[in-house]
């Protein structure tokens, strides 16, 4: 049995999707021979711990205090001579992604317990480390070096390849590539979300690059089984389901949608919002604008028990992501949400660019469809009965398990291992 240390800013109880990643893919591990130690911070939420807290080493405290995206800690700020720098630099445009700030706060903490981690710590053959922030890349690097181990870097997005990032400057953009390439010139693999992503680390970095999808595990949804026999009386049936944190480059692709809930006007359109809200009233006004406000229904953030039952029931769930086709890596966004609805019951549509990766998961599992127009969101609804009569391809489901990638994961682990002995 080897020792895997995985560096993750985000882990179980801490309620997100980032935290889900190897939050629940940990428990799989050691019947592929790793046995996984974590990395993270003390944090609330409900979502499953799913490794024994005694190899869990919780240092500093994570900002989020609910699924809400607005509910952060006020110690997320940094204050001080170091909070105006950082203040500045943003607003001259140059903001880097491989240097964050959680370098003076999460990754100082941790540096100072290193004596402390190692002594509790078995030999350790391999460590993992999981962007963002870029501070887990760092503390990958440094404890590899500390147990002369290779170390992976796991992209769930893209860094500081990112071109638009709050409109920093193309110079900036520049800087934070050199960084971000220096730091993983030492890293033995990167691994990723999507084929897009693996070719744009593979290309820009010149490192071998290994795709473990974000995957579906039951432990997402709770199985209450005699709930699912009577619809949500509250909700206006039919409806299509959304929950989630709604990001600005999503709202083209909601407001698509309303043009044709209001051609049908028999369909609405449920969502559980994680925030912010500036963006629920965007939708909301453009809703009312169009003369649909009475077929959307925006709720708050709820349990995860009651987003299943809701999305059930739905005629079909819906996944928003960009529609830009000038950006590259918006190509390779699979969001974990794509994966988490794959084993429900009804199909999926996903309202993004038509190349994205998406469309490929869509065919591969039959569970729905990849869409960008109006048009084609208007035929997919005309299609809705047959395709929630369709029940998908069930082994391809499978395929993205969080067991079946934590096995592909265990893999690559075994590849790195091997090389570098």
């Amino acid at each position: 049995m080897k020792n895997v240390l995985i560096i993750s800013y985000d882990f179980p109880p801490v309620n997100n999707i980032a935290s889900r990643r190897f939050g629940y893919m940990v428990k799989y591990f050691e019947q592929y021979g790793w046995r996984p130690w974590v990395i993270t911070l003390n944090g609330s939420g409900n979502l499953p711990q799913l490794l024994d807290e005694s190899r869990i080493f919780r240092i500093g405290e994570h900002s989020q205090l609910s699924e809400n995206v607005e509910n952060l800690k006020a110690s997320h700020h940094l204050r001080g001579g170091i909070g105006l720098v950082h203040s500045l630099l943003r607003k001259s445009r140059f903001s880097l992604l491989s240097v964050d700030r959680h370098i003076f706060t999460w990754y100082k903490q941790v540096a100072e317990q290193q004596a402390e981690i190692m002594k509790a710590l078995p030999q350790v053959d391999l460590v993992v480390a999981t962007f963002g922030p870029a501070s887990a890349l760092w503390l990958g690097r440094k404890f590899a070096k500390l147990y002369n181990a290779p170390w992976i870097a796991d992209f769930r997005d893209v860094g500081a390849q990112l071109p638009d990032w709050l409109g920093r400057s193309n110079f900036a953009r520049w800087v934070d590539m050199k960084i971000e390439g220096k730091l993983l010139s030492s890293a033995s693999r990167v691994i990723t979300v999507s084929e897009t992503l693996a070719e744009m680390y593979t290309r820009t970095y010149g490192k071998k690059t290994s795709i473990i999808y974000n995957g579906w595990d039951e432990s997402d949804w709770p199985r209450e089984e005699d709930r699912l026999s009577n619809t949500p009386s509250m909700l206006p049936y039919p409806y299509m389901y959304f929950a989630g944190r709604i990001y600005e480059y999503h709202l083209d692709s909601v407001k698509r949608l309303l043009t044709v809930l209001k051609e049908n006007g028999k369909i609405s359109l449920v969502m559980r919002s994680l925030g912010p809200v500036k963006y629920e009233k965007v939708i909301m006004d453009y809703a009312d604008q169009l003369g649909v406000g009475h077929l959307l229904k925006m709720l708050p953030s709820c349990t995860p028990d009651t987003v299943y039952y809701e999305a059930q029931f739905s005629i079909t769930n819906v996944v928003f992501e960009d529609l830009r086709t000038d950006i590259e890596w918006s190509r390779g966004t699979l969001t974990g949400k794509l994966f988490t609805l794959l084993p429900l019951r009804p199909p999926m549509i996903c309202i993004a660019r038509p190349d994205s990766d998406m469309g490929a998961i869509m065919q591969k599992t039959g569970k729905g469809r990849l869409v960008s127009s109006v048009n084609e969101i208007s035929r997919y609804l005309q299609d809705i009965e047959s395709l929630k009569a369709c029940s998908g391809n069930e082994n391809s489901v499978c395929d993205f398990s969080r067991q079946a990638q934590a096995e592909k994961a265990a893999r690559v682990f075994d590849e790195v291992v091997r090389k570098t002995r």
